[in-house]
């Protein structure tokens, strides 16, 4: 198994934990990549350039409906509260048709997690890489 499928499949059990916990309320849901699943209160991760929607690839989207048509309408997540360390999201929101190639949020490469600043997370290694990212000889 790669570190993407991997990754992939940890977010499907922390979401379904989630959904269990009342955290992710059960409703419609759409097909986002790799046969994942998302719906309302869901994270994605932009995964391509977007430039009709105004999304690039790395961003951060909350679902916030899953409409009639088949969009989903989001919220860009923004910074992380300095004060209680919770992520921000923006005020407005728009809707998305084009989130086929989006990913759920609840995981990332350590390349794609370089540079975010998070107030919790799991590491999980699955190869003897250094610390720079290469493998080690």
């Amino acid at each position: 198994m790669s570190r993407k499928e991997l990754g992939r499949e940890m977010a499907r059990q922390i979401r379904s934990d989630l959904r269990h916990l009342g955290l992710i309320p059960d409703g419609p849901e759409v097909q986002i990549a790799r046969g994942q699943r998302a719906s309302a209160g869901d994270v994605i991760r932009v995964t391509r350039n977007n430039h009709r929607a105004g999304v690039a690839n790395g961003d951060i989207l909350r679902i916030e409906t899953v409409n009639e048509d088949g969009s989903i309408t989001v919220r860009r997540g923004l910074d992380r509260d300095g004060a209680t360390g919770l992520r921000r999201w923006a005020d407005d929101t728009f809707r998305w048709r084009r989130y086929g190639r989006a990913e759920s949020g609840l995981w990332a490469t350590a390349h794609a997690a370089q540079g975010r600043t998070v107030t919790a997370g799991i590491t999980l290694v699955t190869d003897p890489r250094t610390r720079s990212g290469s493998t080690a000889r």
